[in-house]
């Protein structure tokens, strides 16, 4: 029987006497159990452990982290996942090498994905990601919309209104969940937002779910008006006739002809500043380099752009100023323009074959906890950043290479690379317009 004594080689613990061991690797720390039966795995937020059996028959787990919590296991089991983690890892390394010949899982997957992007096509959405490399590296999602093929529509969607007649206008929502339908196609965030002060007179920052707030600027949906314009604020609105436009509404610093009585609003949304008019950048300040979403149109109103910078991520996309965006959507071919809210709430969903509608670009607020990662997982990962290191060194490959191979073999939101998608108050979506007699 084992006698359940715990011992962390290099160091006394609480559950054992002191034990060195030469083999122990440097900052690495390895928890031994004195039975060659049993043993006990490690957990952490780092790491995951692996195993190996010394000269003495004593089983082992390597661990380089903090937080340990041990688990008791069998040492079979133990051996048998250790096993398994090697002819995993084994296949992963086998793939990364495919991946780095230019022939790996995003090209399969991209394969796989063109019938989708005909279809979308059809519809009359087209993505694109535009990677930039000066002023700095960037990421810019691009999804063109054509409503004139008339099978897609816009369609604000606002989330639940907490009190009625009370001062919240709407309640944070996670952005998938307000996109929701089988006939959404797209989605991206429009206005900012601000919380109510407490009792002490200060706003809380730290955003969630269900956290009632004061929508800035319009909203409209349905032609039904959930927050009022601001005065003086440039807004963006769909007409009866599905025609997109932009500029001031009546009421709120606009004229009166500025929205004929018959171009009724039905969608309507708001953001920070109108960055392209008239087919001209505004001039104003760059400001700071941030995140940023933007939503343009052309001069008929039936081609919008939708756009999300990803940023404050070094070295693979930090973000643009405002004076930057507004040359970006002028280059895309916008008449009118608009910088929306931006930062961490920065986010565009799109449908994805049998994934069905996911966000694709690479939001700001990353990784609000750690999952524990798979032995497997993160041995595959080890390997591959150490063959991207050597690739970079030997000047084969540039860091920003590196950084998007990475993010192809382990993307945002899968696995262990987990992001946060900040709750909205609201959301602009595209969907499918109803089939005649739907």
């Amino acid at each position: 029987m084992c006698d359940g004594a715990l011992y962390w080689t290099g160091q006394q613990s609480s559950a054992g006497d002191h034990r060195s061991d030469t083999n122990i690797e440097a900052g690495g720390h390895r928890w031994v159990c004195r039975c060659g039966r049993n043993l006990y795995a490690v957990r952490s937020h780092h790491r995951s452990p692996r195993f190996t059996r010394d000269t003495g028959g004593l089983y082992s787990v390597h661990f380089a982290g903090h937080d340990l919590g041990p688990r008791h296991g069998p040492c079979d089991e133990m051996i048998e996942m250790s096993q398994r983690k090697l002819r995993v890892l084994g296949t992963l390394t086998c793939a990364i090498g495919v991946m780095l010949a230019g022939a790996g899982r995003a090209a399969d997957q991209d394969k796989a994905a063109g019938t989708d992007k005909s279809e979308l096509k059809a519809l009359g959405l087209q993505y694109q990601l535009r990677e930039l490399k000066e002023p700095r590296p960037n990421r810019v999602h691009v999804l063109r919309v054509d409503f004139s093929t008339g099978k897609i529509k816009p369609a604000v969607v606002v989330g639940k209104d907490p009190d009625g007649d009370g001062p919240a206008e709407t309640t944070l929502t996670n952005p998938l969940e307000l996109a929701s339908g089988p006939s959404v196609l797209a989605f991206i965030n429009t206005n900012p937002w601000d919380s109510f002060p407490d009792k002490n007179g200060r706003k809380n920052r730290s955003w969630y779910a269900g956290q009632p707030v004061d929508i800035s600027g319009i909203a409209a949906f349905g032609g039904r008006v959930r927050s009022p314009a601001q005065a003086n604020a440039t807004s963006v609105w769909v007409d009866r006739r599905g025609r997109v436009r932009m500029g001031r509404v009546p009421g709120a610093g606009g004229k009166k002809e500025d929205v004929p009585e018959s171009d009724r609003i039905v969608e309507a949304m708001a953001g920070f500043q109108q960055i392209v008019k008239a087919g001209s950048v505004v001039p104003a300040p760059g400001g700071a380099v941030h995140p940023r979403t933007a939503i343009g149109v052309d001069r008929s109103g039936m081609v919008m752009w939708l756009v999300v910078v990803d940023g404050r991520q070094s070295r693979f996309s930090e973000g643009m100023n405002v004076h930057e965006l507004g040359r970006q959507m002028l280059e895309l071919g916008c008449w009118n323009a608009m910088n929306m809210d931006g930062g961490g709430s920065s986010v565009m969903g799109l449908v994805s074959g049998k994934d069905g509608l996911r966000v694709i670009n690479s939001p700001s607020d990353r990784r609000p906890f750690r999952r524990i990662r798979s032995a497997a997982e993160s041995a595959a990962r080890q390997v591959l950043r150490k063959q991207l290191r050597e690739l970079v060194a030997s000047g084969k490959r540039t860091r920003q290479d590196a950084r998007k191979l990475y993010i192809e073999a382990f993307p945002p939101g899968r696995g262990g690379n987990q992001i946060r998608i900040r709750p909205l108050p609201m959301v602009l979506t595209i969907r499918k317009t109803k089939a005649p007699g739907g």
